[in-house]
């Protein structure tokens, strides 16, 4: 990782401080992309009805990790750089309501795609202080006494939003796909008439990329490795949950049989 180095006595620039942002920003995302790799991956973003229930939706705070630009746009006195991309991090601190709407013909349903994007975005601007020669206890209001204001964060947002399908006769209706720089999270199934939306009417998107990394309790119990047969012999069944995406050898897994098996 990049440090910068500032020495005792001398003047200190601005784009000190600017570069140790981007470089403590490079090194995390390196970090974060060496564990979860450079695809686009989410966590949180849980979708539920509200209480009482109505045509809105809670999105629940979430983090998107996307590639993009080290700064697509100039950084203060930084140069944009678009040379490099980097894993990016974007937070939705806050939850979300998000507002859906019926279909306006009978016997029609509509599906909605909630997806999120990462977005970089400049804010919380402010007419800032500056050192004025000619009279140095006099500061000047903006960059040469302009008076205008300058943005002093750069956000990495989550950015979730609802995209309508097309209403369709009810079972016809068919999913959109994510806008361009969007993933999936959840689907959510609005009929002709219905005015409640419920947790029967939301599901999650098959290609939704979230995070399932293991919890050191749910290592312990072997979640996701050790399952119960159901029935009796010859004829178990098994259903493991959550479900086996894929096998690859070496997988191993571990099967309780309810009762004991026969030789011969």
């Amino acid at each position: 990782m990049d440090r910068q180095i500032v020495y005792p006595g001398a003047i200190p620039l601005e784009t000190d401080i600017l570069n140790t942002n981007k470089n403590m920003m490079v090194a995390l995302s390196k970090l974060a992309a060496a564990i979860f790799g450079t695809g686009t991956i989410v966590n949180g973003f849980a979708v539920t009805p509200t209480a009482p229930a109505s045509l809105q939706i809670n999105v629940a705070p979430g983090e998107i990790y996307a590639m993009a630009n080290i700064d697509a746009t100039a950084y203060s006195s930084l140069a944009a750089d678009t040379t490099h991309s980097i894993l990016k991090q974007g937070i939705a601190l806050d939850s979300q309501l998000l507002t859906l709407t019926a279909p306006t013909t009978s016997g029609y349903s509509v599906n909605y795609l909630i997806q999120a994007a990462y977005q970089d975005q400049d804010a919380n601007a402010v007419a800032l202080p500056y050192y004025n020669s000619t009279n140095p206890t006099q500061p000047w209001s903006g960059s040469g006494n302009n008076g205008q204001a300058q943005y002093t964060t750069r956000k990495g947002l989550a950015v979730v939003s609802a995209k309508a399908g097309i209403a369709a006769t009810t079972g016809s209706q068919a999913t959109p796909a994510p806008d361009s720089g969007n993933v999936g999270l959840y689907v959510v199934t609005v009929a002709y008439g219905q005015t409640q939306i419920t947790a029967g009417n939301i599901s999650q998107y098959a290609a939704a990329p979230f995070i399932n990394l293991p919890t050191m309790a749910q290592i312990q119990a072997q979640t996701g490795t050790a399952f119960a047969a159901a029935g009796t012999a010859p004829a178990y069944t098994l259903t493991p949950s959550p479900a086996i995406q894929a096998y690859a050898s070496p997988q191993r897994f571990n099967v309780t049989f309810p009762t004991a098996g026969t030789t011969g």
